[in-house]
């Protein structure tokens, strides 16, 4: 968890933020943190000081160019992006052939298409759980090395998360909405101001709802 002093900082969001659009900004940035990466410029071209204020704008500013910095790190490390490539693929892949298996039940096909694609399946999800642990591997062992390098951009990032979340804490009470509408999937759970609601399955993600402060 954080300090008592940067769980009580949070952004002057405005009257009306666009609450999914942040919601989605913590969970695209929190993926930074395990070097899981997403679309940044869709979300830079939305922010602005206009729009959510001086403070949170200032502070996307300095955290995108960590981001970015993370990014290029992350593509430095060998093979990683084939990795995910391959992690995605065989988790379709085996999503796909769950549903040809539940259709080879429901229509009643021969036991050689119901036992291929259900085995196919197991093979599918064994790649993609063979390519996640060797992703975290890789990024461990690039950490090992060189997390020093990026200790402060790390901090940083996970510094930004906390304080939208607070932001969107407070928003929730003072306008009264429901968190529970607005779920995150999140790699890390070391915030202030979240409740697990399921830890890490087939997923890889906490699925946490924001706690009123």
């Amino acid at each position: 968890m954080k300090n008592d002093a940067t769980a009580r900082k949070y952004f002057a969001l405005g009257p009306n933020p666009n609450v999914a659009d942040l919601s989605s900004l913590v969970v695209t940035v929190d993926a930074y943190r395990n070097f899981i990466f997403g679309k940044l410029d869709s979300f830079d071209r939305k922010i602005s000081a206009s729009k959510y204020g001086k403070d949170f704008s200032a502070a996307w500013k300095e955290t995108y160019v960590s981001l970015r910095r993370i990014e290029t790190a992350g593509r430095s490390i060998q093979g990683l992006e084939t990795i995910w490539k391959v992690r995605s693929a065989s988790l379709i892949g085996a999503m796909i052939l769950v549903v040809l298996v539940m259709v080879s039940i429901t229509v009643r096909l021969s036991a050689w298409v119901f036992y291929g694609t259900f085995y196919g399946a197991l093979i599918m999800l064994g790649v993609s759980g063979a390519m996640s642990y060797l992703s975290s591997r890789r990024t461990n062992s690039y950490l090992r090395q060189h997390g020093a390098e990026h200790s402060a951009d790390m901090e940083r990032i996970k510094d930004f998360v906390q304080q939208l979340l607070n932001s969107l804490s407070r928003h929730f009470r003072v306008s009264k909405i429901n968190p529970a509408k607005y779920p995150l999937g999140l790699y890390n759970a070391d915030y202030n101001h979240i409740r697990v609601e399921k830890s890490p399955g087939f997923r890889r993600t906490y699925e946490v709802v924001i706690e009123l402060s």
